[in-house]
C-alpha cells in the first residue's frame, strides 16, 4: 500500500475558484496592504494545491530585512503555518492522508516530523483558531496564519503574517493576531458578498 497521498481535486478547485471568482483582487490586495503597513511585515494568502501550500497573493514587507519567497513557491504542509492551518480545517480524509505520509522531512531543528506530533498540532490549531510556524520551515523565519472562509463557513484559504524572527519574535507576533483575524474576516465577508451576487439572476 502506498503511503503517498493526494488532496482531492474538488477540494482544491473549491478553494481556488472561491478566490478567483469571489472577492476582487483589488479589494483583497487593499485589505492585505493595509495589514502589511500596520504590522510592517509580509502578508501571504495561501491555498492547498498539489499537496502543498500555494501563495496566490502576497504583500512584501517594506523592511530591508525581509523574507524572499519566489512566486509559485509551494510550501510543505507539515511545517508551514498556512499548510498546517489548511490541513487542520480540511476534510478528515485529507488530514488522514497527510498524516499517513509521515515521517516528514526535517527542514530545521523545529520541524515536526512524526504523525503523532502533527496530529496533536492540528488539533491544537482547531482549538485556538490559528496556526504557527516557529522557525519550522526556514531558520530565522516565523509565521502566524488564520482562516479565510466562504459564505458557508468552509475554510478556503489561509491568511498569514511572515516575519524575520530577529525583528519580530513569535511571542511578539501573536500580539497582531487580532489585526490578522480582522483582515481575514474582511476577506471572508467580501467573499460571501461576492458569492451572494453571483447567485442573483
Amino acid at each position: 500500500m502506498s503511503r503517498r497521498y493526494q488532496l482531492g481535486s474538488d477540494f482544491e478547485t473549491l478553494a481556488l475558484s472561491a478566490l478567483r471568482n469571489g472577492v476582487s483582487q483589488n479589494i483583497r490586495r487593499l485589505h492585505m496592504e493595509n495589514l502589511s503597513q500596520k504590522i510592517g511585515e509580509r502578508i501571504n494568502l495561501g491555498v492547498l494545491s498539489g499537496g502543498k501550500a500555494l501563495y496566490v497573493e502576497w504583500v512584501e514587507s517594506a523592511s530591508e530585512l525581509r523574507v524572499e519567497v519566489k512566486p509559485g513557491t509551494r510550501l510543505p504542509l507539515h511545517c508551514s503555518a498556512n499548510g498546517k492551518l489548511l490541513v487542520a480545517y480540511s476534510p478528515p480524509a485529507v488530514r488522514e492522508g497527510v498524516l499517513g505520509s509521515a515521517p516528514f522531512p526535517a527542514h530545521t531543528r523545529n520541524t515536526i516530523t512524526t504523525a503523532e506530533a502533527l496530529s496533536a498540532e492540528l488539533a491544537a490549531i482547531r482549538r485556538r483558531g490559528y496556526a504557527e510556524d516557529n522557525e519550522e520551515f526556514l531558520d530565522g523565519v516565523i509565521c502566524l496564519a488564520v482562516p479565510v472562509r466562504n459564505r458557508g463557513g468552509r475554510v478556503v484559504a489561509g491568511l498569514a503574517l511572515m516575519a524575520v524572527s530577529a525583528r519580530l519574535p513569535l511571542e511578539k507576533a501573536r500580539r497582531y493576531l487580532p489585526d490578522v483575524r480582522a483582515c481575514a474576516d474582511a476577506l471572508s465577508a467580501d467573499l460571501a458578498l461576492a458569492e451572494d451576487r453571483s447567485e442573483q439572476p
